[in-house]
């Protein structure tokens, strides 16, 4: 649909749209077309603002199919299923294609899955095309069975290997199960003949951003901005490539640009919560969390998360007794999150409750998804809290099971410890193996430290450790 949503007769029909609102005055508008406004919005992540236009589109058109359709399948992904269940059974036609589609749809989100195949298998054999295959394997994705989705679509390629529908098909499913070199190959050869497809465009850029390949996803980025510099998604990947570049400013001024036109705001605060939680903004931090607690309804997952961030930030700001009132209510969304039990742990050791803290920490390693990355933030935690000793013993635990960059890295912070601890030797052969085997993480890290921890010695330290390498008066092959 990204096509007919660039055309200009479509814009000035969503102008037009948009003004009635703003006006609040209503207007007249065919069924179809609220159906396309319809699909622009939910194309664009706008589900509340799609949802009310099918509502309008309802009261001109109470009969029509089409929109009907649109409204049950609306239900079912918000998982009201039963709603979706009773409008479905009041539809005229129960053997219409797009009705036995949705009871299909159904069936696969109550997890009735021989029912489903066998509703699906009767459309395919009525009509054997490709339209039908797409819509089935369709189907599968939505459900996440990649298995049954790539049968319907290496049947459908099979029978029309240069369908472009068939060619995008193929590209989901690639990118749904992460062989994104092969989606972006496909999404090349869709830009070939529809070069002005801002859909394709967006696609490429995700594949090329989630591969780490950021000259070409910054190359796929202009061409969908040029096609459309106002498209919020556009905007939006435009942010993440800055994240990925490590410019969290210029980050955090496209998804502001997404903040300010977004007609729903949760999801663009959501992603904006956290740049704030990687910039160690803590004021910013907090006014944002307390909005999204506040104001919207969100995943029991999403109130844990903004639960543990605002956590974070009050104890940053030394208000423990509020950090430890959003743990306690963060982990009555999710009494298995790893996060929360960090920052409980933090807290029992910033009121110098050794044991209480040790204990929160055991938990947050027990629950945790990746215990490598939970090692290093309980660590982190150790060092703000200046428990150098067990600070040093979960970077050393850290060390051993990190691989690449990340171990590197660890060197630096494995030397501050001993630093602290007086320990001079073990300081110097760790310093000598970040700065050999990654020189910018000796002052790419000290950015993660609280001012506290930034110490002017031990900072000229790492300077001199660097000069005596150049010089060759430290030989590297000694701490290799």
């Amino acid at each position: 649909m990204s096509s007919a949503f660039q055309s200009a007769e479509f814009k000035q029909l969503l102008a037009k749209y948009e003004s009635m609102l703003s006006n609040k005055k209503n207007v007249y508008f065919e069924a179809d077309e609220l159906k396309l406004i319809a699909e622009y919005y939910a194309s664009i992540g706008s589900t509340g603002a799609s949802d009310e236009a099918i509502s309008y589109a309802l009261n001109l058109h109470p009969d029509n199919l089409d929109i009907l359709i649109f409204k049950c399948h609306s239900l079912i992904i918000n998982d009201k299923i039963e709603d979706a269940q009773l409008l479905i059974d009041s539809l005229p036609d129960q053997q219409d294609y797009e009705v036995r589609l949705l009871q299909a749809e159904i069936c696969l989100a109550e997890s009735r899955f021989a029912d489903a195949k066998q509703i699906l298998k009767e459309l395919y054999l009525e009509s054997r095309d490709i339209d039908t295959m797409l819509d089935i394997a369709q189907l599968y994705l939505d459900n996440h069975d990649m298995k049954s989705a790539k049968e319907w679509i290496d049947k459908a390629y099979k029978q029309e290997p240069n369908s472009s529908e068939v060619l995008n098909m193929k590209a989901l499913l690639c990118f749904s199960n992460g062989e994104l070199s092969k989606a972006a190959k496909l999404y090349n050869r869709l830009l070939d003949d529809f070069p002005y497809s801002i859909e394709y465009w967006q696609n490429l850029v995700k594949c090329y951003l989630y591969t780490n390949k950021l000259e070409k996803a910054q190359d796929a980025l202009e061409f969908a901005m040029s096609i459309d510099d106002e498209n919020l998604i556009n905007w939006e990947l435009k942010g993440n490539y800055y994240l990925l570049q490590n410019d969290l400013e210029e980050a955090l001024s496209c998804f502001k640009y997404a903040e300010q036109h977004a007609k729903e705001k949760s999801y663009i605060k959501m992603i904006l919560l956290k740049v704030y939680f990687l910039m160690q903004n803590h004021i910013e931090v907090v006014e944002y969390a307390s909005i999204l607690i506040d104001e919207y309804k969100l995943q029991d997952y999403e109130m844990a998360d903004v639960y543990h961030m605002r956590a974070f930030a009050y104890l940053a700001l030394k208000q423990d007794k509020d950090a430890m009132k959003d743990v306690i209510s963060g982990l009555s969304y999710n009494n298995h999150y790893s996060l929360l039990y960090v920052v409980k742990g933090e807290i029992h050791l910033y009121n110098l409750e050794t044991s209480l803290g040790i204990e929160a920490f055991k938990y947050a390693e027990k629950y945790a998804d990746d215990v490598i990355d939970i090692l290093r933030l309980i660590a982190m935690a150790c060092l703000r809290t200046n428990y150098m000793e067990e600070a040093l013993s979960y970077f050393q635990q850290y060390g051993e099971k990190a691989t690449g960059e990340e171990k590197y890295a660890n060197y630096y912070f494995i030397a501050l410890c001993y630093y602290w601890l007086n320990e001079e030797h073990e300081m110097f052969v760790n310093l000598v193996k970040a700065a050999i085997y990654s020189p910018s993480t000796l002052f790419q890290e000290r950015m993660m430290l609280p001012k506290s921890l930034h110490d002017e010695k031990f900072h000229q330290i790492c300077l001199f450790i660097l000069d005596q390498l150049k010089s060759g008066e430290i030989d590297p092959y000694l701490y290799m």
